[in-house]
């Protein structure tokens, strides 16, 4: 004790606070196994659906209804038309709906490719961002796109 009374206190240790291991990505970093890299997309789904589903599910049901909007332009209105009223050459009139018929059957094909080009940039950064375990938010997603989209598209 000293003359105050109170104990004598030996050096101060620090404390040590206990802190979370850090938080796993979505792949380890080393060693990548083959079910790893197979399992890794499943996760991102499930870690980040508004980054990964909600873009998916728009870009497809918009593709999706311009689709059916320009097969009906191209192939059943003018169909329609065509049985309606009286054409001197039928068969001619006929042989051309199905030319563009054919075409229109292509139209999916033609608007799914840009839309899955547009895709892949919002996915990119997602998986990105959940490989060193970051969550990124939709509006987060959209900041880091912009002024990419034309370098994407191109």
């Amino acid at each position: 004790m000293t003359d105050s009374g109170s104990p004598v206190e030996g050096p101060r240790r620090a404390r040590t606070v206990w802190t979370p291991p850090p938080k796993r990505g979505l792949l380890p970093l080393r060693p990548i196994s083959f079910g790893a890299i197979l399992g890794a997309p499943f996760r991102l789904q499930r870690r980040a659906p508004r980054t990964t589903l909600a873009p998916a599910l728009v870009v497809s049901l918009v593709t999706t209804a311009l689709a059916g909007l320009l097969g009906w332009l191209l192939t059943i209105g003018p169909q329609a038309a065509l049985d309606a009223s009286y054409y001197q050459s039928y068969a001619l009139a006929s042989n051309v709906l199905g030319i563009v018929g054919a075409i229109a059957w292509w139209i999916p094909v033609a608007l799914a490719l840009p839309a899955t080009v547009l895709l892949a940039g919002p996915v990119a950064v997602s998986a990105g961002r959940a490989l060193v375990a970051e969550r990124v938010s939709f509006r987060g997603m959209r900041w880091r796109l912009t002024g990419r989209l034309g370098r994407l598209v191109a």
